[in-house]
Formats: C-alpha cells, structure tokens, sequence
C-alpha cells in the first residue's frame, strides 16, 4: 500500500477509508495537533471520530472487523520532541461490541516501552467505565477512551 487515505473493504463488505503511513501501517489513531478532543461518549468512540488529516479514532467497530478477519500486529508510536517510544504486538485483535471490545489477543510484544496493555481488558471510556477497580474512571481522569488496565497504569 502507498500511504496517505486509502479505502479497504471489511470482512462484512463495508468499505471504509483508512490512513496508511510511509511503512505501510494502518493508523488507527493519531494526536499531532490537539484540534480534536478525544473525551468521548461510548457511542463515538464505537464510530470513530475526527479527521485523518489530523487527530482521529478510527472506531472500535470498525477495528473488531478489521482484526477478526486475520492476524495483525498493532505497533504504538508515542513521541514528543526529544524522545520516542515504541511497543509493537504481534497478535491484535479486539472483541465485538458485546464484550465491550476486549482485547481478545495481544501476542508476544517488543518495546522500547512498558506494556501498558494487557489481554482480556475491555475498552472504556468516561460514561462506560469497565476498569476492574470500579471507583476508578481512567478514561474520564485521562480524559479518552482506551483499554486502561487496574489502577489506569501498567500493574
């Protein structure tokens, strides 16, 4: 694939449009410029949001028909201007809206990072709160939605 928009076509026919990097990687989010808020509902998150020429999400949905059809690596960039982390999974796949998108598999994971996601956690986001401490609301005190583990660290 080249990079820049291009548009696949899910295992359940849809088409959609995804953003490719130079490597050939699907970017399924990115926060470059701050323009988009990523403080959001449930039902957003399951849609995607934002705009692929800056910050987005592709949407949860659209992730779990992306990754039920076959094995894929899912590799996270963090960076600032003067250090870059990078954790790369080799087995990502996450479960349908039924399990709330728990990460079904992760495989075996390579880092310049600690491994901040574990295997069988389900996604939340401020007003659907599925971290296994329920007192805690990792997604409303980081303000977004991720598959945040116990305590909203690595532990």
């Amino acid at each position: 694939q080249t990079a820049g928009i291009q548009e696949v076509q899910l295992p359940n026919e849809e088409r959609i449009r995804v953003l490719c990097d130079c490597d050939g990687w699907m970017i399924i989010q990115r926060r470059i410029d701050g323009k988009q808020d990523f403080n959001k509902n449930w039902e957003e998150y399951k849609l995607g949001f934002g705009d692929m020429h800056g910050d987005f999400f592709l949407g949860l949905e659209n992730l779990h028909h992306i990754t039920s059809s076959k094995v894929h690596e899912l590799h996270i960039s963090l960076s600032n201007s003067w250090r870059r982390f990078l954790v790369k999974y080799d087995n990502f796949r996450i479960g349908n809206s039924a399990s709330f998108y728990k990460l079904d598999s992760l495989g075996e994971f390579t880092e310049s990072a600690s491994n901040g996601l574990r295997s069988n956690t389900q996604f939340s986001t401020f007003d659907r709160n599925h971290i296994p401490k329920p007192s805690k609301n990792c997604a409303s005190d980081h303000m977004g939605g991720w598959w945040y583990p116990k305590y909203c660290g690595g532990r």
